[in-house]
């Protein structure tokens, strides 16, 4: 970014208010980052118990086929 200042401290404190911005860009960035991880991890652990459901009535009902046998 271009800065047209009246003299250095002004200067620097232009760029320590566009370093800020950034950061606080990236941390926004960061934050939804990581609220997306959180929301998959809690998707994919649904998923895996109704996985591990479904596993468990199978093997029940091959268990119940065995002993019919």
């Amino acid at each position: 970014k271009e800065c047209v200042c009246k003299d250095e401290d002004e200067w620097c404190e232009q760029i320590i208010a566009d370093i800020n911005k950034k950061m606080d860009a990236k941390r926004h960035v960061s934050e939804q980052e990581k609220t997306e991880i959180e929301e998959i991890q809690k998707q994919s652990e649904i998923l895996l118990e109704d996985v591990k459901k479904e596993l468990e009535i199978l093997v029940q009902q091959r268990d119940r086929k065995i002993h019919m046998i």
